[in-house]
């Protein structure tokens, strides 16, 4: 496919005057493609005139290809925000590591004429969903997450009694410092901080890390696309105060949470769509980013 409507979601903290934004729409535009911004703010410093209209969010189904502008933080709010269009995004890095974006700054254009051309690949990533229900059994939130919903302590150093069950089994009970549900486009995240592995970003299965467990026995785990993960936090016994936790999406998103809650995670029925140049692989991109070879 060759695309020729694009929508630029830009993260303006990377790009504070629309500079990149508006060179990427120039050089689109003097090829033939059609460009928007993506924002609800009709206050952009962008104009009709300039070939470049403000687009909503509830309009991006229409077009062929979302262009990310910023950092893997952009990606991944980007993803939770747009993968319900099912439209694929190109990351461009304007950040430090950029593990998840399909191109540098200063290699855009050539990828942009590769994209126009219709010679580039696409990834198809699974998404988490979960919800929290609490111990009354109303349910408190639905989230979504492209890299990982973690359970952490508090203000308190002690470790969480955990019981973890894969649909409706008991697993294992865990303590440990908190615990981590991640894709495998997340395994590099903090899953690979807290001893967990490197996935290929592609498979399809979810991985389970402890976060510092009490016994070096307890090692990640990786089950099934399929299957359903229920975490509960234990209440504490002997008077000890309840701890303060937290659920955090992708390290962006926080919910707290109270021992008697449970957490229950599996696989989003839509995933998310990433573009990369067909000469590249994430074995390349582990080499540069993470190994710096």
């Amino acid at each position: 496919m060759k695309p020729s409507k694009f929508v630029i979601s830009t993260n303006f903290t990377k790009d504070p005057g629309g500079e990149e934004t508006r060179h990427i729409a120039s050089f689109l535009r003097e090829r033939g493609a059609k460009v928007w911004v993506l924002s609800d703010d009709p206050g952009l410093p962008f104009s009709e005139e300039e070939g470049i209209g403000i687009l909503p969010p509830e309009r991006v189904g229409e077009m062929d290809l979302v262009i990310v502008l910023g950092g893997d933080g952009t990606i991944l709010s980007g993803a939770r925000r747009l993968h319900k269009y099912k439209v694929p995004l190109l990351g461009i890095n304007l950040g430090h590591l950029g593990f998840l974006t399909g191109s540098e700054k200063e290699e855009c254009e050539e990828a942009l004429r590769q994209i126009l051309a219709g010679r580039y690949r696409e990834e198809e990533r699974i998404m988490l969903r979960g919800r929290i229900l609490r111990e009354d059994g109303s349910e408190a939130t639905v989230f979504t997450g492209l890299n990982d919903a973690v359970i952490t302590r508090g203000a308190f150093s002690r470790m969480l009694s955990i019981s973890v069950k894969v649909n409706g089994r008991v697993m294992d009970y865990f303590q440990a410092d908190g615990m981590i549900v991640a894709t495998p486009t997340g395994s590099t995240g903090y899953n690979l901080s807290a001893g967990g592995p490197i996935v290929v970003p592609y498979a399809r299965g979810i991985l389970i890390t402890p976060i510092c467990p009490r016994s070096l026995t307890m090692r990640s785990i990786v089950v099934s696309e399929t299957d359903e993960i229920n975490f509960e936090v234990m209440p504490e016994t002997m008077g000890q105060k309840t701890p303060e936790l937290m659920l955090t999406v992708d390290g962006q998103q926080g919910y707290p949470i109270v021992p008697g809650d449970q957490v229950f995670i599996g696989v989003d029925p839509v995933g998310i769509r990433l573009i990369h140049m067909e000469d590249t692989t994430f074995f390349d991109t582990l080499r540069k980013k993470m190994f710096k070879e």
